[in-house]
This record gives C-alpha cells, structure tokens and sequence, in this order.
C-alpha cells in the first residue's frame, strides 16, 4: 500500500525488546488481491520478519501495527539490489568481449564472479546499510 510518499504493511508485533519491535507482515503480489486468484497461478504471498529499531510506543507481542518506509527508501533498496548488479553486469560482459577479447563463456562466468563478490559485499556492509534502511511503526 502507497500512500503520501511511504509504503505501508499491516503487520503483527511478533517480540518487543528494548525498543526493537519485530513485526510479522504478510507480503503480497500485486495480483494477490486480484478476485480471479484462485485460478491464476501468479497471486503469491510470503510472510516477512521487519525489524523497527527505536520504535516508539506501548507495543506488546500479538498487536496489530502498521508498519512504514519511505518510497525513496524502497527506490533505493531496489536500485542495490536488482539495478546496480544489473548495470555492473552488462559493463563487465561489453569491456569483457570488445575490449579484453575474452569469450561468451569467459564474459558470463566473469560476470557470475563479480555479482557474487557485489552480493557478498552487500551482505558485509549489512550493518552499515540498515542504517539507512529504517521502519517505524504508525
């Protein structure tokens, strides 16, 4: 759900510890609430652990929350994960084939290579990019 330059999850207080409220929300396709789902094979839904540090509030385990992030939060999470590799990829394998003169397999495997170090690089600076990556509770 979108609404005034945020994106909202209902969601369910799964433990509250000293300010750290894990919320239980069920993430849903965008067909989900579709009314022909049950014949289309494409509605899905995942349940999603959110972490909201600093949360404000009386919140107890069982409560129902709306948890938020910011639009711009949700751009950039998708930009790291899906467009950056993306664009690193088609670079590697067009330097790799024109300029190095490296084969079709050699270009791919190379790129397999180098997403995998970008993937293992995000997952070291994990820490670091929560920081920017914050939820709240409304």
């Amino acid at each position: 759900m979108h609404d005034k330059g945020k994106i909202t999850h209902e969601g369910v207080v799964e433990s509250v510890e000293n300010g750290h409220v894990r919320v239980r929300i069920i993430q849903t396709s965008a067909c989900s609430s579709c009314q022909v789902k049950a014949m289309c094979a494409s509605a899905e839904a995942t349940e999603k652990v959110i972490d909201v540090w600093n949360a404000m509030g009386n919140h107890k385990v069982g409560d129902e929350v709306v948890v938020c992030g910011s639009l711009t939060m949700g751009r950039n999470a998708v930009w790291l994960a899906f467009g950056l590799p993306l664009v690193i990829m088609v670079l590697w394998i067009v330097a790799a084939l024109n300029v190095l003169g490296l084969g079709e397999l050699a270009s791919i495997l190379g790129a397999l290579g180098i997403l995998a170090v970008y993937y293992a690089l995000l997952a070291c600076f994990k820490n670091r990019l929560s920081r920017h990556f914050s939820f709240w509770i409304e």
